[in-house]
């Protein structure tokens, strides 16, 4: 069960949704794969939804009905949760409405917390760009699978939804419409399909819209459906991504859509509320999470064989986590190891990160701890089978040598730490990576936990040879990362 959903598994609790429009039938789907019931919905004003009271609704979730909110003051006030489901403004009506009726504290949630479970969905390769693999991705609380139901109308009619269409054509569906806030172009046709102006086709409130805009204008659009009361909606976008085996790109997006869900801030993304990373581009987390395993790809393909070729326990420490993210692709792809987690920079749970990556892994067993890496009085006595480190060694502040040597330290005899770093261009910080500082307890907490220096091939293997590391295995990622599999001397 997700997360977020734990709470409402009390047996003898009746639910009731206030609002039988688009997301309170959303929010009954939701609830009705995670095991749970409904009572029945419950509304004020039924002229949106073509039902009339005490009529049946019926959908994925079974048969419900639809009741007068003076229904609400027959039940029983200690097992009634009351999911309030429309969005503010009228969530805000709705609240005060029950507190008139004397059931303020019968109002469980907001629905947006159950309906904003956003979810991220491959469609496919596109093209290629300087070796980089671009494809294609929905985000949205409406998955691919959902969207075959629907009344598809694409918001963009220039090549970005040319390109949405052609790929949502290979799930065999297939837009209604095009819709553009260009009006030269409005009543041609795009695909066999008609470009309608967006006012004419917001007067159908049963049309799923799918924003395929550039990114920089991705927020607009979602402003102006917000400003339409339309909230049915997901948003297509491009990012580069490698071209992993399909059970392994399974597992990415799945480990993906479960950060997703369960970083509070992403539940309430998809409809702007949120201040989470990128969060003036429209898909947050999401991109920068796609991205980010086009920075350690040699380094999952690598991990994923080490994993599948031995059977023994390991040892496992991860420096740096982030969000997560390649943990849980491991725990996915191999549960049968012993994890602990060092978060770099902090020596404390009060970090933003950790409440994240917390919520993440129900079920997964692993410990945190809590030191600064680069202070030489902070030390792990611990010995690991294998060491991850991904995209940490540029923020160091401090002479690397000196840390290297430490994790060396970690390392059990036969041990291997996997490594990635950029292989950008020079930041202009530093001339040397000799010119890095050592370690001053007055100072670091005023140094910069950003990228401090980027490293080219020859001064990883110096440094690494001076730490006491040979190289077992070495690649570039497609955006030009350096992935490295290190041994002890």
């Amino acid at each position: 069960m997700d997360l977020i959903f734990k709470d409402l598994t009390d047996k003898n609790a009746k639910i009731v949704l206030f609002g039988a429009g688009t997301r309170g039938k959303l929010i009954a789907k939701r609830l009705f794969e995670q095991g749970i019931e409904i009572a029945y919905f419950t509304d004020n004003d039924l002229a949106a939804t073509n039902l009339n009271f005490c009529d049946k609704i019926e959908g994925e979730w079974g048969t419900s009905f639809i009741k007068p909110a003076k229904t609400l003051l027959e039940e029983d006030k200690s097992i009634l949760k009351i999911i309030i489901t429309p969005d503010y403004p009228m969530r805000k009506n709705i609240e005060g409405q029950l507190a008139e009726m004397g059931l303020k504290n019968n109002i469980y949630a907001d629905g947006m917390k159950y309906a904003a479970m956003v979810s991220l969905d491959y469609l496919n390769e596109i093209y290629f760009e300087r070796q980089k693999r671009i494809c294609g991705f929905i985000l949205g609380e409406s998955t691919i699978r959902d969207m075959n139901k629907s009344n598809i109308i694409i918001f963009a009619a220039g090549l970005n939804g040319f390109v949405c269409a052609r790929l949502l054509q290979d799930y065999d569906i297939f837009p209604h419409a095009f819709c553009d806030n260009y009006k030269p172009i409005h009543k041609n046709k795009l695909h066999g399909k008609d470009i309608l102006n967006p006012y004419a086709a917001f007067k159908n409130k049963e049309f799923h819209y799918v924003i395929a805009v550039g990114k920089q204008n991705i927020n607009t659009v979602r402003a102006e459906l917000k400003a339409h009361n339309i909230n049915d909606y997901s948003i297509f976008f491009q990012s580069a991504f490698y071209e992993y085996p399909d059970f392994l790109r399974q597992v990415i997006i799945s480990s993906i859509n479960m950060i997703l869900k369960t970083n509070h801030e992403m539940q309430y993304y998809i409809h702007g509320n949120s201040n989470g990373a990128d969060k003036n581009e429209g898909v947050g987390l999401a991109r920068y999470l796609l991205t980010s395993t086009s920075f350690w790809h040699c380094i999952l393909l690598w991990l994923n064989d080490d994993f599948a070729q031995n059977k023994d326990v390991f040892d496992v420490l991860e420096i740096g986590p982030g969000y997560g993210l390649l943990s849980l692709i491991l725990k996915k792809i191999s549960g049968a190891f012993n994890l602990d987690w060092l978060s770099y920079g902090t020596n404390t749970k009060e970090d933003k990160n950790f409440s994240i990556i917390t919520e993440t892994f129900p079920g997964y067993e692993y410990s945190n701890i809590f030191g600064i890496l680069e202070d030489p009085f902070f030390v792990i006595n611990k010995k690991y089978d294998r060491i991850i480190m991904t995209e940490v060694f540029e923020h160091f502040s401090t002479n690397p040598v000196v840390v290297t040597k430490k994790i060396v330290q970690m390392l059990n005899d036969d041990g291997i730490l996997y490594l990635s770093t950029p292989n950008w261009n020079r930041l202009g910080i530093y001339d040397t990576w000799k010119d890095l500082p050592d370690f001053d307890e007055m100072t670091y907490g005023s140094k910069s936990f950003d990228h401090n220096y980027h490293y080219n091939k020859d001064e990883l293997l110096e440094i690494f040879a001076l730490s006491g590391l040979k190289v077992l295995k070495y690649d570039e990622t497609i955006i030009g990362n350096h992935n490295f599999v290190l041994l002890r001397e």
